[in-house]
């Protein structure tokens, strides 16, 4: 059913009673003489959902101009909706229409409009406009309008639900019913009067009767008495409360539009009838019927009789009753009861409701995890919870009304107060809906870190600040020991060489790669992840990859782990070793698998067996050697004393001398030889000391005289940032620098130029010494470059072939590493990179 016109009907009747009639405007409105209101003019509340815009508009083409009435417009807007309200409602009425501001005084014959996001009230006759706030329950914007209209101004204020949006607008109506009703009662004592008054008027008139008639007094006098009847009928009639008029045997003699309405019935009904029987008999109630049967005889009244039942057709309903006594002014002699009915059903509802939500709020705020404390604009403390006693080490008690700076340390104390005073003043927020880490003081004095939001909400124009509290030292804590973890474990991966990770399939912005793994990997660390899918078809090596994709496939497929050995080829084309351990989590909501494990460089423990390998190997040829280098050196001196002996026997004979002289040589090069072989088998142990570099090559280089002879050679050393000392064996150095340096003479022609760059570089985080020999000799080919630390392999026409397979055993005891160079032909280049030694 809509209810917009009688709505709007009654509000126009209402409207038209106020301008034209003063007795409606004390009825309705109370006495201007006794109201605590000052407003000179009433002031209309009109609310409305958005879809009630055409029934604004018809409301206000029939408002009547010069009513001398002010009307505030409410509307449902959304919290961004632009509103285009003033120029539709300008349209209407010839009233001026103009948007709600601040502070904006309300003159009479003038409509204004809420803004759109905003919350409007009214205080000592000016609008009050604030922004809405999100989040604190349903917005309930009439309801705020109405309230602060029958507090500021009472039974001045009227208000008219067109559309409501849920319950908005029913509290506020029964604000402004309950002014109403208090006036109707302040109205029926004066209606009391005016009876009185006719009583003594009639009284007054019967005398004159008795005398000698004056038909037009008489005539006035009827007149007169007529109108009061009707002054009354339409006074009851006009009031919004159900009304009943009672004789004296407590029957209904009358009863305004209201009562019927509210009860369902019908005057055929109700008039006539005992209260006790109306409604089901809800009024039947022995209080009542006490009450009501001493006002006649004792002239008394009563105010606020509850009765709460559940009424027929109307279900459960509270009830405030209200009676006194009047006189009927055609029958003096006809006293009767005048019973006021107030519906305060769904105020005790939202009442009720309110004080549901109040102690559901109290609760939770009371057994919130975190501190909560609200304070007022002077920064004095309204509320502090539990979780804040137990944080501050204060009772409620002993804070509530305290300055909230007396929970701060210096600098905080000391410049609160100025930082609230300034926003208030501002309104420029700088902490206010932003949460940030400060320092709270406890009772005891000791501070600690806390994470504060602070939010604002203005009630009942009064401004109240809320902070929300959290102790955060243990996370503080935590955290520090979780950095202290993970720099820690960044450490170990460091020095274990061993990377952690953590990939998506598919790939995902939250894959983990650790830093390390990069460096395995020998790849800038990357700010995005790095697909399983690059690394498994561009890292790992390629005669590798297919086993290490079906090892990941069957431990996905399964459930399993794997444990894995490949190669992997870094940017810079060296190939390493690594090791990779791992398996598959499942995540059914989202249906991703996430491959977590570790990368450990395994290419040191490789490159170790492969030397303890071959120690054994060499070993075992050192043994075969010795053995053989003894029993041949045996054979070999028996064969040299005959030798001897033969030389003797045949002196004078040239040619058979020569021929012993090619066999003797040909012995002490075989006793050599054993020799060279011992000593590439036989184990390694060095002895460390600071040795000049510098000066140990100039020493080799002096050494070689004999095999320069004939050459125009030429040797420099360079030093870039180095001093020329450094901890090696210098003995074993010297022999790996000779080996070097002879080959260079070897493969140099007539013209020799031998150039040693020594300077110091970082590999991953320890030191080394660089020491690059480069000659201007041919060079060496693919093969040689292949073969030249190959035992046994040589390029001259004499020799062993083990001097470079030495020189390198003795750099990698040193745990470092000889290498051909790069350099293209024509000259060749040896690179020996030195690590610093470990204590």
């Amino acid at each position: 059913m809509d209810n917009r016109p009688a709505a709007r009907d009654t509000f126009l009747k209402f409207a038209g009673k106020i301008s034209q009639s003063p007795a409606r405007e004390r009825l309705l409105f109370m006495d201007q003489e006794t109201s605590l209101n000052t407003s000179p003019f009433p002031i209309i509340g009109i609310g409305a959902a958005a879809g009630g815009l055409e029934a604004i508009s018809e409301l206000l083409r029939s408002l009547p101009g010069g009513a001398g009435m002010a009307y505030i417009v409410v509307v449902h807007l959304g919290a961004h909706q632009e509103s285009a309200l003033v120029e539709i409602f300008s349209r209407e009425t010839s009233l001026p229409v103009c948007q709600a501001r601040d502070g904006l005084r309300v003159e009479p014959d003038h409509v204004y409009v809420i803004a759109p996001n905003t919350e409007l009230s009214l205080m000592d006759g000016r609008l009050q406009v604030t922004a809405r706030v999100e989040g604190l329950g349903a917005h309930l914007p009439i309801d705020r309008l109405f309230r602060s209209l029958a507090s500021d101004l009472g039974s001045a204020a009227g208000g008219v639900v067109l559309s409501g949006f849920g319950a908005d607008g029913a509290i506020g109506v029964q604000e402004t019913a309950k002014e109403e009703l208090q006036a109707t009662n302040e109205e029926i004592g004066t209606i009391n009067d005016e009876l009185r008054s006719r009583i003594q008027e009639s009284t007054q008139l019967s005398t004159d009767l008795s005398n000698p008639v004056d038909i037009d007094l008489l005539k006035r006098r009827e007149h007169q008495l007529e109108e009061a009847c009707n002054d009354a009928i339409s006074i009851v009639e006009t009031v919004r409360e159900p009304l009943i008029v009672l004789d004296g045997n407590l029957r209904v003699r009358h009863a305004n539009r209201a009562f019927y309405e509210l009860f369902q019935l019908t005057p055929a009904e109700a008039e006539n009838c005992p209260i006790y029987s109306l409604v089901g008999g809800s009024f039947n109630r022995p209080e009542l019927r006490r009450l009501l049967e001493n006002i006649l005889p004792q002239e008394s009244h009563f105010e606020d009789f509850e009765i709460e039942a559940d009424f027929p057709h109307l279900g459960h309903k509270t009830l405030l009753l209200n009676a006194r006594r009047v006189i009927h002014l055609q029958d003096q002699s006809s006293e009767m009861v005048l019973l006021a009915v107030e519906d305060v059903s769904r105020r005790r509802q939202a009442e009720d409701a309110r004080q549901v939500s109040e102690a559901r709020l109290q609760a939770i705020v009371q057994t919130a995890a975190d501190g909560i404390i609200t304070i007022d604009s002077l920064g004095s403390i309204d509320s502090f919870n539990e979780a804040a006693e137990q944080m501050f080490g204060y009772a409620a008690a002993e804070v509530l009304g305290q300055n909230v700076k007396l929970l701060m340390p210096s600098p905080y104390e000391e410049n609160h107060d100025q930082y609230l005073a300034r926003y208030v003043q501002t309104g420029v927020k700088n902490i206010i809906g932003h949460g940030r880490e400060v320092r709270g003081k406890r009772k005891d004095g000791t501070n600690f870190p806390l994470w504060l939001a602070v939010s604002e909400v203005l009630l009942d124009h009064r401004r109240t600040f809320t902070g929300l509290i959290r102790d955060i030292s243990q996370e503080k804590q935590m955290l520090k020991q979780l950095e202290r973890t993970s720099s820690v474990l960044r450490r170990a991966e460091e020095l274990m060489h061993v990377g952690n990770y953590e990939v998506h399939i598919p790939s995902s912005g939250e894959d983990y790669w650790s830093d390390e793994v990069f460096r395995i990997l020998g790849l800038p660390k990357q700010a995005g992840s790095l697909p399983m899918e690059r690394y498994l078809n561009e890292i790992v090596h390629v005669e590798d990859r297919q086993r290490v994709r079906d090892a990941v496939d069957h431990a996905i497929e399964h459930g399993t782990t794997f444990d894995l050995e490949y190669r992997i080829s870094r940017p810079d084309g060296a190939v390493r070793h690594v090791r990779a351990v791992g398996g598959p989590q499942f995540d059914v909501v989202s249906r991703r698998t996430a491959i977590t494990g570790s990368i450990f460089d395994n290419t040191y423990v490789k490159e170790t067996q492969e030397r303890a390998l071959l120690n054994e190997r060499l070993a075992a040829i050192g043994q075969v050697s010795a053995g053989l280098a003894h029993e041949s050196r045996n054979a070999l001196q028996r064969s040299q004393a005959c030798l001897e002996m033969l030389a003797s026997e045949l002196e004078g004979q040239d040619r058979a001398l020569e021929f012993i002289k090619r066999i003797q040589n040909a012995q002490d090069y075989m006793v050599a030889l054993y020799e060279e072989v011992r000593d590439y088998a036989a184990p390694l142990k060095l002895r460390y000391q600071k040795t000049d570099l510098r000066k140990l090559l100039q020493e080799v280089w002096q050494d070689l005289e004999m095999e320069r002879a004939g050459k125009v050679a030429e040797f420099r050393v360079q030093a870039h940032d180095f001093d020329g000392d450094w901890s090696v064996d210098p003995l074993r150095m010297r022999q790996v620098f000779r080996n070097i340096i002879e080959n260079s003479l070897a493969a140099c022609g007539r013209t020799a130029e031998i150039v040693v760059h020594l300077a110091p570089q970082r590999v991953g985080t320890q030191s080394h010494l660089k020491i690059m020999f480069r000659d201007n000799g041919p060079g060496l080919t693919a093969e040689q470059k292949e073969h030249v630390f190959a035992p046994f392999f040589t390029t001259k026409t004499r020799g062993t072939g083990l001097g470079m397979a030495i020189a390198k055993r003795i750099v990698e005891a040193h745990r470092g590493k000889l290498d051909v160079g790069s350099l293209p032909p024509p000259g060749a280049e040896f690179i020996v990179m030195v690590p610093e030694e470990i204590a």
